[in-house]
């Protein structure tokens, strides 16, 4: 028999893809795109790992210093639902008796690559 694939969705027989169709049948359906990357579960001691590398952050000047005391921090990009997504950069305000911002990375690992969060010292 025939084997016919519409958009994910496998329909065995011509003939019944044609008895869809002449027969007036519509359905809607959504078909979610797969994550852009994969996220598998790390040894205990780290936290994801994404065997997808990602991508090169572009560099963004910043903006005139809003106010006295504050730091820019560069764009990042973060995981949000499989996918990541760029952060802009942004002015902020240090913590009490810190001032220096040390900026987010993804280290490569055993399986991956592992995100290790941004810290002020």
């Amino acid at each position: 028999m025939n084997q016919i694939t519409l958009r994910g969705i496998t329909l065995k027989g011509s003939l019944t893809l044609a008895a869809l169709v002449l027969g007036g049948c519509t359905f809607d359906a959504y078909f979610a795109p797969p994550p852009a990357v994969v996220v598998e579960t790390a040894p205990p001691d780290q936290g994801a790992v994404v065997v997808e590398a990602p991508p090169e952050v572009v560099y963004e000047a910043p903006p005139p210093q809003p106010e006295a005391g504050v730091v820019w921090i560069q764009p990042e990009y973060v995981l949000a639902g499989g996918r990541y997504e760029l952060r802009h950069g942004h002015w902020d305000h240090p913590p009490q008796g810190r001032n220096h911002w040390v900026a987010s990375r993804y280290e490569r690992g055993a399986h991956g690559y592992v995100y290790v969060a941004g810290r002020w010292n």
